[in-house]
């Protein structure tokens, strides 16, 4: 609840700057595409995923290294798992949803041109996800959703100016986003549960573009 908060008053500031944004010039639409993965060391386990999103990067007036960008998206990931030796020993699941996000952004210039930055971004972020589910020792598919679930990935990576309108960004990281909550939503006790369906190793490229 306490994350959820900070997300809501995060968005609120975002919407207050953009109202008084002051330099226009400076700042970017953004489009971006996200790569998130499993532990993919279990050779019996697979998780991945991808999200496309579009956002609005607002630069600050007197803080020239910060910028916050508000985001929406969408997301699509699969997942499956095969229990050795088991009858109905295989089960995977498909998830889609929408996504909104904060992220504040530090950034630094490393070369003398001040066309190549090193940058931190913050993601905050809300999923509405819905998911189709086949579970180990079942033969029927199930469908769940869960509204609202909040998940943070910390990203660094390098942005470069190639014109004047134009930027690319190349970024790795990492996430909290896991979909055990909702995989295990509906269970019955008996049941086996899902305790290891995280997509937090993340990379990803994001285009920065203006309208003149």
């Amino acid at each position: 609840k306490m994350l959820r908060k900070l997300y809501i008053i995060l968005l609120l500031m975002t919407f207050t700057v953009t109202l008084h944004a002051q330099i226009e010039e400076k700042n970017s639409f953004v489009a971006g595409i996200d790569i998130k993965l499993g532990d993919f060391t279990n050779d019996d386990h697979s998780l991945g995923g991808a999200l496309i999103h579009g956002g609005y990067d607002i630069n600050f007036c007197n803080l020239t290294f910060l910028s916050i960008e508000p985001k929406l998206g969408v997301g699509y990931f699969h997942g499956s798992y095969t229990h050795t030796f088991e009858t109905y020993s295989h089960s995977e699941y498909n998830i889609g949803g929408i996504i909104t996000g904060v992220s504040p952004k530090l950034k630094i210039s490393i070369n003398d041109d001040d066309n190549v930055f090193l940058f931190i971004e913050n993601e905050f972020s809300l999923f509405n996800a819905f998911a189709s589910v086949k579970d180990k020792n079942s033969t029927r598919t199930r469908r769940e959703n869960y509204y609202g679930y909040f998940y943070y990935t910390g990203k660094i990576g390098i942005l470069v100016k190639y014109s004047d309108n134009s930027k690319l960004g190349f970024w790795v990281g990492g996430s909290t986003l896991s979909f055990d909550r909702m995989l295990n939503k509906g269970l019955e006790r008996n049941q086996a549960r899902y305790n290891s369906e995280d997509a937090s190793i993340c990379v990803g490229l994001d285009y920065y573009f203006k309208y003149k």
